[in-house]
């Protein structure tokens, strides 16, 4: 890639990764599962990284509802 898309990513993770960390964390509850969402959908947004802002917490909710078990393993809440 051109260098200064490069620095353009580089910039973009260091102002955006800890509000994308907090919302993964905010989503799944889990600090290791919520670095892991952020770090797959940072390389996926690198490799596309034409994409808007929005693209990446798209990505994000994408991560965290590929990681949920089974439904059958989900707790149900009667209410």
């Amino acid at each position: 890639m051109d260098q200064s898309i490069d620095d353009n990513f580089v910039e973009f993770v260091a102002a955006n990764r800890p509000r994308l960390f907090r919302t993964a964390y905010l989503l799944v509850g889990d600090e290791h599962r919520a670095e892991d969402i952020v770090q797959t959908a940072l390389t996926k947004l690198y490799a596309a990284w034409s994409l808007p802002l929005e693209a990446a917490a798209e990505l994000l909710l994408d991560g965290r509802w590929s990681g949920l078990p089974p439904e059958s393993s989900v707790p149900y809440a009667e209410g």
